[in-house]
């Protein structure tokens, strides 16, 4: 789940430096831009933005001869009630 008003941070993790990562939603209902260089190797973050409350969202991240598919469930419009979204799986500590 993903909120509407705010940025949706992808986290990527890259196998060596200086990778460019290329951007696509077919649908135009994310925006991005459509390529995004990471200097350093391991954890990276590519921020989203979603253009208005949607489910099942696809979009395509490639690098080098790579394409993957992504699906975010739902997003969401919602006011600031000071409570954090999540997906209930496991996080990070």
């Amino acid at each position: 789940m993903a909120d509407f008003s705010k940025d949706i941070p992808i986290l990527i993790r890259t196998s060596r430096d200086n990778l460019t990562v290329k951007f696509e939603c077919p649908s135009g209902l994310l925006s991005a831009p459509e390529y995004t260089a990471f200097e350093d190797a391991g954890l990276n973050v590519l921020k989203l933005r979603a253009n208005k409350a949607q489910n099942h969202v696809e979009f395509y991240l490639s690098c080098l001869d790579e394409v993957k598919a992504y699906n975010i469930n739902r997003i969401v419009t919602r006011e600031d009630d000071n409570f954090l979204i999540g997906t209930g799986g496991p996080g990070l500590y």
